[in-house]
């Protein structure tokens, strides 16, 4: 497939990885706007979540599983995100 889309895919699970950062580190209902555009965003984001690693995965196969290319940086980056959601989410009770 085309180099854009893998690198677009790419830019799509940085943003996603940024925006799981953002919203553990910071009190994102400190600020109606922020909380708000939170809130907009978080659907979109939960699709990305579980699309991306499926494309990757299809991209990877189709480029013959090379190392230098931007589907496995992609995987890397959703595990990345993955992990900081499983170690740093503590649940209120």
């Amino acid at each position: 497939m085309s180099s854009k889309v893998q690198k677009g895919i790419l830019i799509l699970s940085i943003i996603l990885f940024i925006y799981c950062l953002f919203s553990i580190q910071f009190n994102v209902y400190h600020f109606a706007v922020v909380g708000a555009i939170y809130e907009i965003l978080w659907l979109p984001m939960l699709l990305l979540f579980v699309f991306i690693p499926i494309i990757s995965l299809i991209h990877l196969f189709k480029s013959k599983i090379s190392i230098r290319s931007y589907p496995i940086y992609s995987i890397v980056m959703i595990i990345a995100t993955f992990l900081l959601i499983y170690f740093t989410y503590k649940p209120k009770l």
